[in-house]
C-alpha cells in the first residue's frame, strides 16, 4: 500500500485512522482534525500539516477522492473512500495488527517502543484496537499494562536508590 515514512509506527497509524475515518463519513481536513482532538483527548493532536499532505497522498494513490462542495459561501474540499481504498483498508488492518504485536514482543529489547503504544489508552485508541483485534483487544491490553506495570517498578526502583 503507502510505502512513505516506511518504519514511523505513526504516520502509518496516522494513515490508517484518516482512512477509516473518510471510510465511516466522507469529511473535510478540518473535519478529520476535530476528530482526532475529541476521541483522543487532546492526546495526540496532527497538526494540519500532517493531515493534508496525508489527504493528498491517498488521492494519489487512489485510495480516496476529493470532492468540491460548497458548505455556505465557503468551497470545501471532502474527501471520500474509493473502492480501492476499502481493499487497503482491510489490508491495512491486517499489516497493523501484525506490527503492534510485533512491538508488544520487542519491547524488552527496545523499551522505546512503550511510547507510541501509549495511543492506545485514548478513546481513539481503543476505537483502534477493537476494529483490528475485536474481542482480542483485552489481551493487547493487558499486555500494554504489564509493560507499563513494568517500567513503573523499574522506575520506582531509581528513585529508591537516589534517596
Amino acid at each position: 500500500m503507502l510505502r512513505r515514512h516506511r518504519g514511523f509506527f505513526m504516520f502509518d497509524l496516522l494513515r490508517f485512522v484518516m482512512l477509516k475515518f473518510i471510510i465511516e463519513k466522507p469529511s473535510h481536513g478540518y473535519e478529520l482534525w476535530q476528530k482526532f482532538k475529541t476521541l483522543t483527548g487532546d492526546m495526540w493532536i496532527p497538526s494540519f500539516s500532517m493531515i493534508y499532505p496525508i489527504l493528498r497522498e491517498l488521492v494519489e494513490f487512489g485510495l480516496i477522492t476529493k470532492k468540491q462542495e460548497m458548505k455556505g459561501r465557503k468551497t470545501m474540499y471532502v474527501y471520500y473512500p474509493t473502492n480501492l481504498g476499502y481493499k487497503a483498508y482491510e489490508e491495512k488492518k491486517k499489516n497493523l495488527a501484525k506490527k503492534i504485536h510485533k512491538m508488544i514482543n520487542n519491547i524488552e529489547e527496545k523499551p522505546h517502543l512503550i511510547i507510541p503504544l501509549l495511543f492506545f489508552t485514548t478513546d481513539l485508541g481503543l476505537i483502534i484496537l477493537n476494529d483490528l483485534f475485536g474481542k482480542n483487544k483485552k489481551d493487547i491490553l493487558i499486555k500494554l499494562k504489564e509493560i507499563i506495570d513494568k517500567i513503573s517498578a523499574r522506575i520506582k526502583k531509581i528513585l529508591e536508590e537516589e534517596q
